[in-house]
């Protein structure tokens, strides 16, 4: 009888640890259809490429700089880039997403110009952009935190 425990008790871990592998890769799987929707909305310079965002959230730039900011503000500052450039993303790497139950990070490289609109000066951006996505309360995922860096 001592024995029919023990394998009762093999057979749940194993179980919940086969629900676990199963759930984050639901995750991963969720939260990679959400970066093509970002990536969708993004190379038709549509600003709602924002709404992946939370309403606040950190950057951290490729000089190491760290800012709070809100989704409002960039928002407002994507548009401002719009106006003054054609921004073309010409090709974004495959993303890789590493995943928990309530926070997701992935990574990417991505190749974009910026054409500006009075000149047709032409500025090439290439680097690699991490990303953290965060489960939110209402089971979405939006980004909370995003470093991204250029190389030169």
């Amino acid at each position: 009888m001592k024995y029919f425990y023990l394998l009762i008790l093999i057979v749940l871990l194993a179980n919940c640890q086969s629900t676990n592998q199963d759930s984050t890769k639901q995750i991963e799987s969720t939260v990679l259809k959400e970066i093509d929707g970002l990536y969708q909305d993004y190379t038709k310079s549509d600003l709602k490429w924002v709404e992946y965002y939370q309403d606040e959230y950190t950057v951290i730039s490729t000089d190491g700089s760290v800012k709070f900011k809100k989704a409002k503000d960039l928002r407002d500052e994507w548009e401002n880039i719009y106006n003054k450039y054609e921004v073309i993303l010409r090709n974004h790497g495959q993303p890789t997403v590493l995943a928990s139950q309530d926070q997701v990070i992935h990574y990417n490289t991505y190749d974009e110009i910026f054409i500006k609109r009075e000149t047709r000066d032409t500025t090439v951006s290439l680097g690699t952009w991490i990303v953290v996505w965060k489960k939110q309360e209402n089971n979405t995922w939006k980004i909370n935190l995003e470093t991204y860096h250029v190389k030169e």
